[in-house]
């Protein structure tokens, strides 16, 4: 699970770099998402996957129990591939 927040985190992250912004030290997904919509608006679209996956990427690191089941996992893939194809998108 947490690399499929790494991976959302690295396409967002990615997209700051592309608009040679300031890329923020933080695995906090919605703080990230939130920078990128003063360069484009549509990132509001990914707001509800990056408030669900942001969970994986610092309370996994941290001793936080989780109890996660396959339905848990699908979400996580599916939110992470339509972060990185709508990051995608949008530096074409």
């Amino acid at each position: 699970m947490l690399s499929l927040q790494q991976s959302a985190e690295k396409y967002i992250k990615g997209y700051l770099a592309f608009k040679e912004a300031d890329v923020l030290k933080t695995h906090d997904l919605l703080i990230l998402n939130n920078i990128c919509r003063k360069y484009n608006e549509d990132f509001f679209t990914i707001n509800e996957e990056c408030l669900r996956l942001t969970d994986y990427g610092v309370n996994i690191r941290y001793p936080y129990p989780m109890d996660l089941n396959k339905s848990d996992m699908e979400i996580a893939i599916n939110d992470s591939q339509k972060i990185k194809n709508f990051v995608l998108s949008k530096i074409k």
